[in-house]
This record gives structure tokens, C-alpha cells and sequence, in this order.
């Protein structure tokens, strides 16, 4: 990766990624469903949304290269580079080692992570591409490590925890609560009784417990 001590104030509008947060985790909400909070969640757990979020993001910052390429210094466009972080799909085509040298330069993740020839991309792969590491764990962690160095302002936008928000409807369909002693299971069904009480204003839901031992059902 590049790793630029002096990066100059390029001042772009950022993309609009609070727009890109609301979509994914609030997308139904302005709806007429109606919704139930429970709690917060990381986005950066999520590595679907994070997979997305970094396809918006590099095609964001490639367009703010091409805008630049031709009229922008050389320092400024290490740093754009440096920004755009990766794709997921791209860390697949790197694994793939099928791209020709000669075809680098259609790819910019070959440019941001110096690889220059087949040399530096089998150094690449024997480095990060272990076999009993999934894709998606070695795009999140080399992700990580990218944001720690290179792209700050990406720690504010994927480790600030978000509401999470699911549908009143999806409680009608059966669930499943897994999770070690102590870990809040009944916290969890719990919290559900009382919210749905609690905002049933209307007075149009019905809750109904059955439990063996009768503990969670006498705290409710």
C-alpha cells in the first residue's frame, strides 16, 4: 500500500455516505411498516454492507481520479489512490493470479497495492491469501489495516455504531435465539415484551409466553 506522510487537503465533496448508511440498515423505514429498535449495531460486522459500502466508495474516488488525471499533480493523485481503498472483487482478482502484468494498469488495485509484476503478485498472494482464511476475512482484516494507516476518516464511518431496526412483521415468522448461558437471551425476549407494550398505542398486538420453568415468565 501507499503510505503518504504528508497528503495534501484535497477537499472533495465526500460522497455522501450517511445517504449510503440509511439506505442499507434504514432503507424501509420511511414506509408504512413499522419498526421495533433493537439496539446497535457496528457496521464494520457486517461484511455484506461493508463489501457494498467499499464498491460506492472506490468507484467514488476512481471518478475523482479520472476527474483529476489529467490537470492534478502527481502527489495528489498517490493520495486519491491511497483513499480509494479496494473491493472485495478485487482482492478476488488478485487471488485469481490470472491478470497479466501488461494488464495492471486497467486495475487500480494493482496500483494501490504496488503490484507491479508477477513477482509482487505471488509475494501478495503467499502473504495474505491463507488457506484457512476465508475472502471475506482477509478482505476485512487487510481492509482494517488500511484504515488504521491510510484512510481515517473510514473509523468514523464503519466502527460508529447504528440503530438496529427490524420490521414488526418479521416477528411473525419463527426465530431462532442462540447463545451461551449468561450471553441475554432472556434480556433479549424481555426487551421484545416490553417495547411491543410499550408502543402499542393501539392496543393492536398480542404476546404470548410459554417457558418451562417459569422464571422469565414471572419477570415479565
Amino acid at each position: 500500500m501507499q503510505h503518504l506522510q504528508n497528503k495534501p487537503s484535497l477537499n472533495p465533496a465526500l460522497p455522501k455516505v450517511q445517504d449510503w448508511l440509511d439506505e442499507y440498515f434504514y432503507g424501509d423505514v420511511n414506509t408504512h411498516k413499522e419498526f421495533l429498535e433493537l439496539g446497535q449495531t457496528i457496521p464494520f460486522s457486517n461484511t455484506e454492507f461493508v463489501a457494498l459500502f467499499m464498491e460506492k466508495w472506490v468507484d467514488y474516488f476512481d471518478n475523482l481520479y479520472e476527474q483529476k488525471r489529467l490537470f492534478g499533480d502527481v502527489l495528489e493523485l498517490s493520495s486519491i489512490t491511497a483513499l480509494r481503498g479496494f473491493k472485495r472483487e478485487e482482492l478476488r482478482l488478485i487471488f485469481s493470479n490470472k491478470t497479466l502484468p501488461e494488464n495492471y494498469k486497467y486495475y487500480r488495485v494493482f496500483d494501490y497495492f504496488t503490484i507491479v509484476d508477477k513477482e509482487a503478485q505471488n509475494f501478495f498472494i503467499a502473504k495474505y491469501n491463507k488457506d484457512n482464511e476465508s475472502l471475506d476475512d482477509i478482505f476485512l482484516a487487510l481492509l482494517q489495516e488500511a484504515i488504521e494507516k491510510e484512510i481515517p476518516m473510514l473509523k468514523q464511518i464503519l466502527f460508529t455504531p447504528v440503530k438496529y431496526l427490524v420490521s414488526i412483521t418479521s416477528l411473525y415468522r419463527h426465530a431462532y435465539i442462540l447463545g451461551r448461558s449468561g450471553s441475554g437471551k432472556s434480556e433479549l425476549i424481555k426487551y421484545l415484551f416490553y417495547t411491543l407494550y410499550k408502543n402499542d398505542t393501539r392496543q393492536q398486538k398480542s404476546l404470548c409466553l410459554l417457558e418451562p420453568n417459569g422464571d422469565l415468565a414471572t419477570q415479565i
